[in-house]
């Protein structure tokens, strides 16, 4: 292991491929070099080329990397860093280098000079850690302690925050994410208690641990105990979609976590249950029905929900309307618009716009777009003063409604604008007509901040979904919990009406939907079967050039059940991108590289976050990646016409979307899907409402890639969907005149 003393000189620069982990130093530490490289330029510094994550670009700032020297044919001998540590500059000219340094825009020589006078070495403590006594120097103003602050920040505690992060393993994405999470908190928050880190999505209890055991915090502290118990109920709540678990369950699985088979066991039982008494007592955990056991923000949002609900449901009648005179107008539109409604889609319409909170339900091909039309239609001739506000939880599926309906739709997160994992200012939607799509993907934090921007008086919402679709992502199942509570308002559609394009693609989901194998293959609904995974990835590759061609890229895509897996399937989501990548964009195409993935010019990528420019679930297309001292940038043309820049850090939330996963497709359509089923992938997640959601996806064309029909009547004939621990139901029915408050 070497140990380097490095000034930062440049990032590497390439004309084809560009990588975020690369760096150019110059260092006089000659010791520490071998012969190859201890050869002093002009300046009297040697050229010292680094591999690494996070790279430190800080000019004027002394770096210390330890690592390994290698030779590489790409750079030549070069230095593997491990780590390394921010060594501040240690006499008074130095911090005024430094702060007169281009780290500090607008900070002239004269100023950092005032700035050392007054501090002396306790210079850089005040900038880091006290930045309002910077008021006390002469010609500093508000917006000037300000900027030095943040450009303090923004630089060295986010590099310190790296090089401290590194040695356990934490990798860029996640520290990206910590440092802008936690903000304000100084490294020495994060030093006493490492657990506040899993705050932080992708922060887990054992990267937490590591860090915990070299601080020396106890195995039985109440922190630790804290960590474990918000480590198995997240858990349980991301992988399985709960909202609570049963005490005995989570008892046995926190204690084991926390004992983790060390002799003699660090947290007894008794002592366990002593902090749980103090969590209850300080409301950080929630019980109910002294089994059941809640974080308290899933608790909340539950207890929200229902309450809301219950307001909604005691305005039985929307702003004094008649049924008749709904019924009137509803005449007279289908009368101009030359529609004919079946008396349930009359009932339908009827029923939702007479009702403050409604549920409109029903598969592909039952008219619930026409409906919805003619919801919105009706709402106007009789509230012209209200407004229309449409919501879905992908910008797909926003994207879709504004087209079919021809009104303005936006996704959920950016009209209540929750961008930062739901730490936002609450926002109030006008007072009118609310109409949610795809209400099947709504989890549970996601409908309290929806429903704490309604209001009851002043709103009426309606809610449209297909419940035999996959449920949501996150936890909870709201649609269905609404429905089986059976006081609200319901109109489910049941009776398709046949196209001529695709009709094979509804016949058989609703074949499938019913337990049925006997499918009808035909022009429209294909089943190209292969003898194994090798042949299955041959066939994708052929079939997916042929249908690009025909349809267009945008309009097709490839359907995984599984994203990723531990037993090096190449017939995933994420496998599947880099073999298609290569046959769509071929490599020699400027590049850059992000965590192992290659980005190429003209790539499809996909949005993994809510953005204020950009949605979970969005396609875009790679434009430009450029290099610059402050790292490599990566230009995206988003589907809604936005152009974003992003950075390494953001590229985290990015992947290549040339096969994306069926739960990923949800709220999204395309003219041909092509969904792979083997029988060597059969799992948990192979169900009915998997294989129909898929299905469901495709307006003109299915092709299914099977190896046999094992995995496609596994599908079909597992409809035993795991109940989600949910207790949203039972409130609904129990508390539903509950009055939470007013938006």
């Amino acid at each position: 292991m070497t140990r380097i003393l490095c000034r930062f000189s440049k990032t590497y620069n390439s004309t084809r491929r560009i990588t975020d982990s690369f760096c150019i130093y110059s260092s006089n530490d000659f010791s520490n070099m071998p012969p190859e490289v201890a050869k002093a330029n002009r300046s009297g510094s040697a050229v010292v080329k680094v591999v690494g994550r996070n790279l430190p670009r800080l000019s004027d700032w002394t770096i210390a990397f330890e690592g390994a020297w290698r030779y590489s044919k790409k750079y030549g001998h070069t230095l593997f860093a491990d780590r390394y540590e921010l060594i501040s500059p240690s006499t008074l000219k130095g911090i005024v280098r430094f702060l007169s340094s281009k780290t500090f825009p607008g900070i002239g020589e004269k100023t950092a000079e005032a700035i050392v006078k007054e501090f002396k070495n306790e210079t850089l403590d005040v900038v880091e850690k006290k930045p309002a006594l910077l008021l006390r120097v002469p010609g500093i103003s508000l917006d000037r302690m300000n900027t030095i602050s943040e450009c303090y920040q923004r630089n060295i505690a986010y590099s310190k925050l790296c090089s401290y992060l590194a040695v356990f393993g934490v990798g860029d994405h996640a520290v990206s994410r910590i440092y802008e999470s936690l903000g304000d908190r100084s490294l020495d928050d994060i030093r006493a208690n490492p657990y506040i880190l899993q705050e932080v999505k992708g922060v887990g209890f054992r990267t937490c641990e590591k860090i915990a055991r070299s601080e020396g915090i106890a195995l039985d502290s109440y922190i630790r105990m804290e960590g474990a118990a918000r480590e198995i109920l997240l858990s349980d709540s991301e992988y399985s979609g709960n909202t609570f678990m049963l005490y005995e369950d989570f008892e046995k699985k926190s204690l084991d976590l926390l004992n983790n088979a060390l002799d003699p066991a660090p947290v007894s039982e008794k002592r366990f249950r002593e902090y749980i008494r103090s969590a209850a007592a300080a409301d950080k955990l929630v019980f109910r029905g002294k089994r059941y056991i809640f974080l308290k923000e899933y608790d909340d949002a539950e207890d929200y929900i229902s309450g809301k609900i219950g307001r909604f449901l005691d305005e039985a009648n929307c702003l004094g309307l008649q049924v008749s005179r709904v019924s009137r107008v509803l005449d007279d539109y289908c009368r101009s618009s030359d529609i004919d409604f079946t008396e349930n889609q009359k009932t339908a319409v009827i029923r939702s716009l007479m009702a403050r909170l409604s549920i409109i339900t029903g598969g592909p091909g039952t008219g619930k777009t026409t409906i919805l039309k003619a919801i919105i239609a009706v709402f106007r001739l009789l509230h012209p003063d209200y407004e229309v506000t449409l919501l879905a939880p992908t910008g797909k599926a926003a994207r879709r409604m504004s087209e079919t309906t021809g009104h303005e739709s936006s996704t959920i997160h950016s009209k209540l604008q929750i961008y930062d994992d739901f730490k936002t200012a609450s926002c109030v939607i006008e007072p009118g007509l609310v109409v949610v799509d795809e209400a099947s993907m709504i989890d549970t934090l996601l409908m309290d901040r929806l429903m704490k921007s309604v209001s009851s008086r002043e709103n009426q919402i309606i809610f449209i979904g297909d419940i035999n679709q996959l449920p949501s992502v996150g936890p909870g199942q709201i649609l269905k919990d609404m429905i089986g509570s059976a006081r609200i308002p319901k109109s489910e559609l049941t009776e398709v009406f046949r196209q001529t394009e695709g009709a094979s693609i509804i016949d058989n989901a609703n074949k499938i939907n019913c337990n049925q194998n006997n499918l009808v293959y035909d022009s429209s609904f294909e089943l190209v079967s292969v003898q194994n995974e090798e042949r299955a990835l041959e066939k994708i590759r052929n079939i997916y050039a042929a249908e690009t061609a025909r349809y267009g890229i945008d309009n097709v895509a490839l359907l995984s059940p599984l994203r990723r897996t531990q037993n090096r399937f190449k017939v995933v989501s994420d496998s599947l991108n880099s073999v298609l990548q290569n046959e769509i964009v071929p490599s020699g195409v400027l590049s850059a590289t992000f965590n192992g993935t290659e980005y190429r010019l003209g790539d499809r990528v996909l949005q993994w976050r809510n953005t204020r420019l950009s949605s979970n679930g969005d396609i875009g297309t790679v434009s430009d990646i450029t290099q610059t001292d402050d790292g490599v940038f990566v230009k995206i043309i988003w589907e809604n016409g936005t152009v974003t820049e992003e950075s390494r850090e953001s590229m985290s939330d990015i992947t290549l979307a040339y096969a994306i996963s069926i739960h990923k497709s949800q709220g999204s359509e395309y003219d041909c899907c092509i969904i792979p089923l083997l029988s060597d992938q059969i799992c948990r997640l192979f169900q009915k409402n998997l294989l129909y959601t898929g299905i469901t996806r495709a307006k003109k064309k299915i092709i299914l890639v099977c190896d046999g029909k094992k995995a496609l009547n596994y599908c079909i004939s597992n409809s035993r969907e795991t109940r989600r621990n949910t207790l949203l139901l039972q409130r609904i029915k129990s508390d539903a005149t509950k009055n939470p408050g007013s938006v």
